[in-house]
């Protein structure tokens, strides 16, 4: 007796995906049933291996994007710039750059018009306490203890703030809610890029490449080196350390790095808003931030006064934009010999 088998087929999308992506498809049946012969026997049906399908369900695979219009439409209203330090282990170099700058701003022009974030790229310190020997640094340099200080720049309560310890970037979230993403070397780079990168093969009016910067291209001397090599990487002092006077000195000379390349961006940034006149109320009339597409910037509503810190983020967002990906994000076989490494500003 020949034997019919009916099966039935579908694919399955990724964890979780769909619901991110906040899109669906609806099912595809076939509206009557294929029939499979086999190859070897094709001269008669009766002798079997015959499969009828009767209902082939085609399901797509989902994969989330960074400009959700949630995500879009919450980053829109922000009246803030929003800044994000991305270190390796996000419990030595991440958390003094946040709480280093944030120092900084509070007695500053721009102060009350940025808010300041900090990231992990690896897992490994996951909820994790600043380091020992830079929560020194900063009690010396702040008079408070670091988790304190970077729970405080992350704008978050600090008991709850201090209490998590180390947070992973998000590359679909973070990129998204960042107006610039400031890295400690090359290989937090390639971490934050790995993802990030993608996206603007996707949407190129983004702009998510563009929003990140290596912290050590502020800085008045590191700045000038090759981006090529490894000269502008502020590295991490913890790496190959164990402890002991040596792992001192090289958390010390990272935060000096780190401080130094912070009150160069700082000046760069009040530079920026200067020169938009924002700091002495005589700023030009709003210009259109170029690109549209998955425009963070783009999209406010023209009619509704925009307040100070709106009007610098969206300057920020303008001249990165403007800028657009700087030359050491890109392969060294890429490369010209004689590349113009330029300034940021």
């Amino acid at each position: 007796m020949q034997q019919q088998l009916r099966r039935q087929c579908s694919g399955v999308p990724f964890a979780n995906a769909k619901a991110n992506a906040g899109i669906s498809h609806p099912r595809r049946r076939l509206k009557r049933p294929v029939q499979v012969q086999s190859s070897s026997n094709s001269s008669s049906s009766s002798s079997g291996n015959t499969v009828l399908v009767d209902g082939l369900v085609v399901q797509p695979a989902y994969r989330s994007t960074p400009w959700e219009a949630e995500q879009l439409k919450a980053q829109q209203a922000k009246d803030k710039a929003q800044i994000m330090f991305v270190s390796e282990s996000g419990i030595c170099r991440g958390p003094l750059a946040a709480a280093l700058f944030s120092h900084m701003l509070a007695d500053s022009p721009l102060r009350g018009w940025v808010d300041v974030h900090v990231r992990a790229s690896r897992d490994y310190c996951i909820g994790q306490q600043p380091h020992p020997a830079a929560d020194a640094v900063a009690q010396a340099a702040l008079g408070a203890p670091l988790a304190a200080a970077a729970a405080a720049a992350d704008g978050a309560a600090e008991p709850a703030a201090a209490a998590a310890g180390a947070v992973q970037f998000d590359p679909a979230a973070d990129i998204v809610a960042s107006d610039l993403v400031l890295v400690m070397d090359k290989y937090t780079a390639a971490d934050v890029l790995r993802e990030v990168s993608s996206y603007d093969l996707i949407n190129p009016g983004g702009y998510y490449s563009a929003r990140v910067r290596v912290l050590g291209s502020f800085h008045p001397v590191l700045g000038k080196r090759n981006s090529l090599t490894d000269a502008q990487d502020i590295d991490d002092p913890l790496y190959g350390n164990t402890g002991g006077q040596k792992e001192q000195d090289a958390v010390l000379l990272a935060a000096k790095l780190i401080h130094e390349s912070c009150a160069a961006l700082l000046q760069q940034l009040e530079g920026l808003a200067a020169e938009q006149g924002l700091l002495d109320g005589t700023e030009p009339a709003a210009a259109a931030a170029p690109g549209s597409n998955g425009d963070a910037a783009a999209g406010e509503d023209a009619s509704v006064p925009l307040s100070p810190g709106a009007k610098f983020r969206q300057a920020l967002v303008g001249r990165i934009r403007e800028e657009g990906v700087i030359s050491w994000l890109v392969p060294p076989m890429l490369q010209g010999a004689n590349t113009d490494l330029g300034g940021w500003v």
